[in-house]
């Protein structure tokens, strides 16, 4: 998707999403170019909804993906649980033998028909995630002068928190929808996913000529994945800038949502049990930002 009026942004992470037939979610693996970027100073990392892992080159590779499967054999075990973990062929995705964890490999060249994933739970997640990075910016506008100032204040914490949200969003009807296409006898009485992305679209006022396949799939050709080992896994991250000290009593939708931002970051730290409720209050704040910026637009058009 080329960019208008500035360049594509370097800045991307790989997310590892593992899901059940009758819609158990895991908690995502998220891989970044940094394993302590700026925004986690004073971050427990233990503490962040998903697991955090780092290489150059932002890539799953067999030694990030071996010990995943590690973990996820010890947390079945735990469980005193046995499943069956269907894989496609990629580079990174070894095979090796589990106690309580059997690995059987879709055939060769069928991922697009027989992974679940991409019978529209990766599509659902974007959607959501798309969504709650488009309302971010649209809601902050107004308190910078060019895009790219904008988009400079989204850091890495920030695509985490959407990650979580979007994923925790996913509804359980989509997944088990998506077993059930790839052949998977799942039954299930709820409703399928009603999140309309041509609504969404319409909804976030981006360009007519933007169409729903290159508002969620603009990113499917970067590559995420290497089957050599990375080296140099770990880097300085430059991912945020010196906050303003400058205090104004002159407050506006924006400055209100970059409070509840820093407000958010400190729960993060001291007290991740608020999270969830502070997210909340964001997302209404949100919602007033963007109900007043449509009526300002309605009535400058009068």
């Amino acid at each position: 998707m080329s960019a208008k009026g500035g360049k594509n942004s370097d800045e991307r992470l790989t997310i590892l999403f593992c899901c059940s037939a009758t819609g158990e979610k895991l908690k995502p693996l998220v891989i970044g170019v940094a394993e302590n970027p700026r925004c986690f100073k004073g971050v427990d990392k233990n503490n962040l909804s998903v697991n955090w892992l780092a290489n150059r080159k932002v890539w799953m590779t067999s030694a990030i993906f071996s010990d995943w499967l590690e973990e996820l054999n010890r947390q079945m075990r735990r469980q005193r649980r046995h499943i069956l973990l269907f894989m496609d062929n990629a580079a990174s995705h070894i095979s090796d033998t589990y106690s309580n964890v059997i690995i059987k490999f879709f055939p060769p060249n069928t991922t697009s028909i027989l992974q679940p994933l991409e019978q529209g739970i990766i599509r659902s997640f974007k959607a959501r995630f798309r969504l709650h990075m488009m309302n971010h910016l649209i809601t902050r506008i107004d308190e910078c002068n060019q895009a790219n100032d904008l988009v400079k204040q989204i850091t890495v914490l920030d695509a985490i928190h959407w990650i979580v949200r979007s994923w925790r969003e996913t509804k359980v009807s989509t997944i088990t929808k998506s077993f059930q296409r790839c052949g998977f006898d799942v039954s299930t009485d709820e409703e399928e996913d009603d999140l309309s992305l041509a609504k969404l679209i319409k909804s976030l006022v981006l360009s007519s000529n933007t169409s729903e396949e290159d508002f969620i799939n603009f990113d499917n050709e970067i590559p995420t994945e290497c089957d050599e080992e990375e080296k140099d896994e770990h880097v300085t991250s430059n991912e945020d800038k010196d906050e303003d000290d400058t205090v104004s009593t002159d407050l506006t939708y924006a400055k209100c949502l970059h409070m509840l931002h820093d407000i958010k970051t400190f729960a993060q730290i001291k007290d991740v049990g608020l999270v969830e409720s502070i997210q909340s209050l964001e997302d209404q704040f949100q919602e007033s930002a963007l109900r007043y910026s449509k009526q300002n637009q309605k009535q400058s058009t009068r």
